[in-house]
């Protein structure tokens, strides 16, 4: 089959999406909004069909895309999400088209988290307590109450990604101040409170074909995400299959009851759970069904040569696994984020200056000069840019980790000036350096 026999549509713009589509002889048709256009950085080429539509998470702005586009009636291999906010509206949109697809309530229950916890505390598995506030405007006016799970206490977007607007509080008046603030500024009405777990926060990336997890990787942030609120720069470390073998036996156990009891048979997963040492006790949290974020798959395949981004399509496109041979690279990898410093940007190490760095394995530097910066401690995807680093042991790799942020933190330039009114990609293309 040629590859322009074998059309797939993704929604949502990813460049290594793009790139292994064409590795796998699949003719990429690649939706994309304003976002895509402004963030992800889109590498066209003339053997993509890329489709322009204003709202790229919503079925209607799609097909009519599309439509417009005459790629409506094609015979696309599968339909596959870009990235969180189009799980949803793929598993419509293959519906629509009769293409493969993910199952639409596997998708629906992947992107409300708490669905999720229902779910899993149905099926006997320990997750937080939680409860929906369908609209915060109402807590903010006092027509509605906020409902109690105890202290401390997580208010969160029931869809958001990246810690979006996700706060911690301690009592009932922090959580009432959070609430308000989140009514007021987040642009959000539907969010979930639940109790707050402790634990050390693990994320577990795999893929999963016929209900068989065919590989899994084991993760650790250095802190829990929600330090991100305390100015904490995020940081990732991948554990190793032999000397945290504990880890993994513990994981794959886990794994066996979770994935059924989400109802996730096939493609990608990007889990997160709370370990518990004192008990050993795993304590559910989230689970997505597409790859990780934040160059995840890029750290993935650095350690274990595994492609999740590459599995993604295969799993929604009818293809073979790709995995079921690989092999862990000695040492430690992880990823870490470079925070949002506030102002606006006037300069900062390169992509390129960045790669060079000893130890670093990628990296990619996002925000463009001239462009203004909002706080960290707004979500994760407030961030200036990642790198992936390798080293000898784990202690090492903490080591360099807290190197390479004082390295790029100590050349990071900001002033208070207004930012540019140029949209992001604009900025980047005046910097001379698309990365």
């Amino acid at each position: 089959m040629t590859a322009e026999e074998a059309p797939v549509l993704i929604i949502g713009w990813r460049n290594h999406l793009v790139d292994a589509a064409r590795r796998l002889g699949l003719s990429p048709v690649v939706v994309y909004g304003p976002g895509d256009k402004d963030w992800a950085m889109p590498q066209f080429a003339p053997d993509v069909r890329a489709v322009f539509a204003e709202r790229p998470s919503d079925a209607e702005s799609i097909l009519t895309a599309l439509a417009r586009a005459g790629l409506s009636d094609l015979p696309y291999q599968g339909v596959c999400p870009g990235g969180e906010s189009s799980v949803v509206v793929c598993a419509l949109i293959a519906r629509a088209l009769g293409a493969p697809g993910l199952p639409l309530d596997t998708a629906v229950r992947a992107r409300d988290k708490f669905l999720q916890k229902e779910r899993m505390r149905a099926e006997g598995h320990l997750t937080a307590d939680s409860r929906v506030i369908d609209d915060m405007e109402d807590v903010h006016f006092g027509t509605e109450g906020l409902p109690a799970v105890g202290f401390p206490a997580v208010l969160k977007p029931i869809d958001g990604v990246g810690t979006s607007y996700t706060r911690v509080a301690r009592g009932e008046g922090e959580l009432v101040d959070c609430a308000t603030d989140l009514a007021l500024r987040s642009g959000r009405h539907t969010f979930v409170l639940e109790e707050f777990v402790p634990g050390d926060e693990w994320e577990i990336d795999g893929v999963v074909r016929d209900g068989v997890v065919e590989f899994f990787s084991v993760a650790t942030y250095e802190k829990p995400v929600w330090h991100i609120q305390k100015g904490t720069a995020i940081r990732i470390l991948v554990l190793d299959p032999e000397h945290e073998a504990w880890a993994y036996a513990l994981m794959e156990r886990y794994l066996a009851d979770c994935l059924p009891a989400l109802g996730i048979q096939d493609g990608v997963f990007h889990l997160e759970v709370f370990h518990q040492p004192e008990t050993g006790r795993l304590v559910f949290s989230e689970c997505a069904v597409r790859p990780g974020g934040g160059l995840i798959p890029e750290t993935v395949a650095a350690k274990f040569g595994v492609d999740l981004t590459e599995e993604h399509l295969r799993a929604w496109c009818g293809l073979p696994v790709g995995c079921r041979k690989w092999e862990p690279r000695p040492g430690y990898f992880g990823s870490v984020f470079f925070p949002s410093v506030g102002g606006t940007l006037v300069g900062c190490p390169s992509t390129k200056e960045l790669r060079r760095q000893p130890g670093v394995v990628d990296a990619i530097v996002q925000t463009p000069v001239g462009f203004g910066m909002g706080p960290s401690a707004a979500n994760v995807n407030m961030r200036m840019g990642l790198a992936v680093q390798h080293a000898p042991t784990l202690e090492e790799l903490r080591v360099e980790q807290t190197r390479i942020l004082t390295w790029f933190a100590e050349r990071v330039v900001t002033s208070d000036q207004a930012p540019s009114a140029l949209p992001p990609r604009f900025l980047r293309a005046a910097e001379g350096e698309v990365s």
